[in-house]
Parts: C-alpha cells; sequence; structure tokens
C-alpha cells in the first residue's frame, strides 16, 4: 500500500492557509432510569451558533499503539432552552468525531463517553455562561473495561463455566497468536453476552450498526490479520493456564500477543475496502469499520535470509510532508537506544536440557561490547514452534531482533508538530518529510501516535509520537540493516581456565 498523493516538493517560504473544522456526533440510548429522554442524535458544530444548537467550543483526539483506547475531550456551549447536557449525554453513550480540511471529512475517532463536568461563568453583568467538558476513549474502550472474569451469581461461577466455554469455542484457545488473541477478544464477550454480563449494546442511531445483531462483538467490529504470517510456524504453550485476576480482556489478549514481533491494536478502516484509508482519502462516519488490528510488527528484517525489500514496512501507507509543513521537530537519537546483544526463546526452553546452550546463547556484535558495554535486549515468548524445532524458531527471532533493533541508536524518535491539521494520518503509518537535497536528503519515520486539536477561532493542528526516524532512502536503510547484521555472531560458552598459581584467567571472549 503505496501513496496516493504525488512526492510533497521542497517549497522555501509560506505556503497556505486553510479552512478546518470539528464535527461531533453523540448517539444516546435513551434508557436511562433518572434521565428519561428519548433516544436521539445529537450533532455539534464549531459554528458560534446562538439559535438554540448546543455548539462545540474545543476538541481533541489522541491514538496511540502503546495504549489499549485512545482519548479524546471536547467542550460545548449549553444551548439556550435545551435541558442540561449531562442529562442528556451519559457515561457510555456512543460518538464520532470528525475534522474537515478544505471542506473534505475526515472520520477520525469513534468511541464512548466517560465523563461530563460543568463549568459556570459569571460576567460582569451577572449573566452566566455554561460550558461542558466531555471526555472518554475510543472503541479500546469495550476490552479496555471487561473484566476476564465477574458476576458470580447468573445460575453459575462464571470464573468456571465460562472459561471453559470461551476455551472450547477455540478448541482450548490453542493455536497461532492471531487465534489466541481472538478467542480472548471474541469469545470471551460472545460468552458472556448471554449470561447477563455487559454486551455493549450499541445505539441505533450509530451508523453501521446492525439493527438485528446489535451486539458490539457481532458484526460492528472486525479482526484485521491480513498482515499476520505466524513466521515462523509457532503455538502457544499451555495457554489454559492463565492468572485471571483483576485481568481485563485487553490486558489478557496482550499477554499472549507475542508483542515482541506482533502489534494489537484498535482503529478505523476504510469499510469499503476493509483496509487502512489510503493517505489523503477522505473517510466519513458512514465509511469506516471499527477494527482490532493484530500484525507482524512491519519493520524491515532479513531473517533466515529474506529478501531486503521483503518487509511490510515498504507496503505501509505512506504521508508525506515537506519541511515548511511542521512548526516544531523534537526528535532526537540517543546511545541509551543503543542494542548489541539479543536474547530469546520459547518459555518451554528455559526448561529443556538437550539444545538448553544454543537456546539461551545471545546473538552480539563482540566489537561493539568492547566498545560500548553489553547492552542486551531479553526476550521470553509464551509460544513454541509448530513442527518443535524451537532452535529454528529461536534462532530466526533472535536475528529478527537484530536487525529492528541493533539501529534503535541510530533512528530518530519525538514529536512532530504540524502548522496545520492532517486528519487522514493514522497509527501504525510511515511519514516522510521531504528533504532539500532530494531523497538523500528525505527523513521517514514510524508513527505511534497522532493528537488532532481544534479550538472555535483558531482552527486545527495535529501533532505525531514518531519513532525509527531515518535519513537517507529505503535502499540505504537496508544496506544499513545488511551491514549491521554481519557484525553479528551466536556467542559460544565460556570455558574456565584456571592456571598453576593465584591467579584464574577465564578462556572466551566476552563470556
Amino acid at each position: 500500500m503505496t501513496s496516493s498523493l504525488q512526492k510533497a516538493a521542497y517549497r522555501p517560504g509560506f505556503q497556505q492557509s486553510e479552512t478546518s473544522r470539528a464535527e461531533l456526533y453523540a448517539y444516546t440510548h435513551g434508557d436511562d432510569p433518572v434521565f428519561r429522554h428519548p433516544p436521539q442524535t445529537l450533532t455539534f458544530r464549531g459554528t458560534g451558533e446562538q439559535d438554540g444548537s448546543f455548539s462545540l467550543l474545543s476538541i481533541e483526539t489522541n491514538k496511540s499503539l502503546g495504549s489499549p483506547a485512545g482519548t479524546w475531550t471536547a467542550t460545548v456551549k449549553q444551548a439556550a432552552g435545551q435541558p442540561p447536557l449531562d442529562e442528556l449525554i451519559l457515561d457510555d453513550d456512543w460518538l464520532d468525531i470528525a475534522f474537515t480540511r478544505w471542506g473534505e471529512p475526515y472520520h477520525v475517532m469513534r468511541g464512548l463517553t466517560e465523563t461530563i463536568s460543568r463549568r459556570v461563568v459569571v460576567d460582569g453583568t451577572g449573566a452566566t455562561t455554561t460550558a461542558w467538558d466531555i471526555s472518554g476513549y475510543d472503541h479500546g474502550k469495550v476490552w479496555m473495561r471487561t473484566p476476564v472474569f465477574f458476576n458470580k451469581y447468573i445460575g453459575e461461577n462464571v470464573g468456571g463455566g465460562a472459561t471453559l466455554r470461551a476455551f472450547f469455542m477455540s478448541q482450548g484457545a490453542f493455536g497461532s497468536p492471531d487465534r489466541v488473541v481472538d478467542t480472548f477478544l471474541r469469545a470471551f464477550l460472545q460468552e458472556f453476552k448471554d449470561r447477563g454480563n455487559v454486551s455493549w449494546q450499541l445505539p441505533p442511531s450509530m451508523p453501521g450498526v446492525f439493527l438485528d445483531t446489535d451486539r458490539f462483538f457481532a458484526n460492528s467490529y472486525t479482526y484485521y490479520t491480513e498482515d499476520f504470517t505466524n513466521t515462523p510456524k509457532r503455538l502457544d504453550y499451555n495457554a489454559h493456564m492463565l492468572d485471571h485476576q483483576n485481568s481485563t480482556l485487553w490486558d489478557l489478549a496482550t499477554q499472549w500477543s507475542d508483542p515482541q514481533f506482533c502489534e494489537l491494536y484498535t482503529e478505523l478502516l476504510d469499510a469499503r475496502t476493509g483496509r487502512y484509508p489510503e493517505p489523503g482519502k477522505t473517510l466519513d462516519i458512514d465509511e469506516t469499520q471499527m477494527a482490532v488490528i493484530f500484525r507482524d510488527r512491519p519493520f524491515p528484517h532479513q531473517a533466515g535470509g529474506r529478501p531486503a525489500f521483503a518487509s511490510n514496512w515498504f507496503d505501509l501507507p505512506l504521508y508525506e510532508v515537506s519541511l515548511q509543513d511542521i512548526r516544531a521537530n523534537n526528535t532526537s537519537r540517543s546511545g541509551t537506544e543503543r542494542k548489541n546483544a539479543f536474547f530469546a526463546q520459547p518459555i518451554i526452553g528455559s526448561e529443556s536440557h538437550g539444545q538448553q546452550a544454543q537456546l539461551a546463547a545471545p546473538l552480539w556484535d563482540r566489537e561493539d561490547i568492547r566498545r560500548h558495554g553489553i547492552r542486551r535486549m531479553d526476550y521470553t515468548s509464551r509460544y513454541v514452534a509448530v513442527d518443535e524445532d524451537n532452535l529454528g524458531l529461536t534462532t530466526y527471532q533472535r536475528e529478527q531482533m537484530r536487525d529492528w533493533f541493533g539501529l534503535n541508536h541510530y533512528f530518530y524518535a519525538g514529536t512532530l508538530e504540524l502548522g496545520h491539521s492532517r486528519p487522514d494520518i493514522r497509527v501504525g503509518t510511515r511519514l516522510r518529510i521531504v528533504g532539500k537535497s532530494g531523497e538523500i536528503d528525505d527523513e521517514t519515520y514510524y508513527v505511534e501516535g497522532v493528537s488532532h486539536q481544534w479550538q472555535y477561532g483558531s482552527g486545527a493542528r495535529t501533532a505525531l509520537q514518531v519513532s525509527r526516524g531515518w535519513r537517507g532512502t529505503d535502499r540505504s536503510l537496508m544496506q544499513a540493516v545488511g551491514g549491521l547484521s554481519n557484525r553479528y555472531e551466536l556467542a559460544l560458552k565460556a570455558v574456565p581456565v584456571v592456571q598453576n598459581d593465584t591467579t584464574a584467567a577465564f578462556g572466551g571472549d566476552l563470556a
């Protein structure tokens, strides 16, 4: 998947202004036992209306790969002649947030309310103005707030019976990481909904809701795994032995997502294609699909002799900005990110003996260790090789870690603040800053976080949390990966050598 935009050119001086706005749509359930207002859709626009309509004063959204759910906050002015807003919008009502740039819509977040608070301002004449601060999460809240086990009083101890049924639905949760994650996120919700527990019912007025199956887990979201390859092939080890205390569905799924090698997060996909929207492509609120995305980490590597450009890294959506689009560039490289010794093995390896030495040995760069000291990275996986070749699995994964993280100290990371809004940019994609001197001066980043802000009278801006920043071409990146990999070797176990006198010397390098 590549950019559909023309390559941005370096242009000196002021670029151009733009028009932007934000809109919030709230979908109420209308089933509250205290505030008996009918279900409805409330629309908030930043137009400064004085005709009895609620007016949107500001809004901010934040989404990052490291959090189970994105967050949002909004400030709304109370409308004259309308009930107080906190009677109309309650916790766990759903909403959509869209930003508009140059008159084109971009749906950036779908989520649920959490908190609503009141602010009353009295001016010098005694007149009062009421504003409401509303905040909440995106749809990742469903899994973030669903406990693994709860409510023992619906006919049986759910902590036991529901567990077994959820596992049996996917043949005991045994299988590859994508299958295990799906079991925890989907099967438990399916089981709980019939036992008087939370079902996350969706309001019928929300676009994309199937009225005959209005449960969240049914048809209103998709589980996207097209970019998960299960390479090398692996399956879970003893997944039924779990610690269930004080856990949520997202916590449980994350533990079993093989997080060193895979990514698990939520996003909005283009419902028309079932994939990420193309860079710059408009996306209205009725054109999106809530999604859980589970995929291989997309970073380039050459483990197992893989071709240099075979990585999904080069197929990620690529957004381009010019130097003049950036209001502040706060990125840096750091030696604290340096790694030069990689340890990886399945958890069963700590209990084995036949290949223990090779399973536990690191893949390391001895020259770099002599210069900077050992900077180790360790990972013990909950998964084992399908064909019981755990040495082959470990060898491949050590090489992946070497290629992914061996260049850490050469990568830029930090924040980029744009001088305008880019509501089309999503997490888990790439960003390219076009340099002054052509491709050799380009900088390419991995987008880990996106924040959009809009304020009435000031317009919208976007800030990005980025990592893995590389100055140069994709080809120069892969040349660096290949050159680095040639410096690494598998460590050999050192053998102590005791001399005849009181001095002891140890054989082998870097034992």
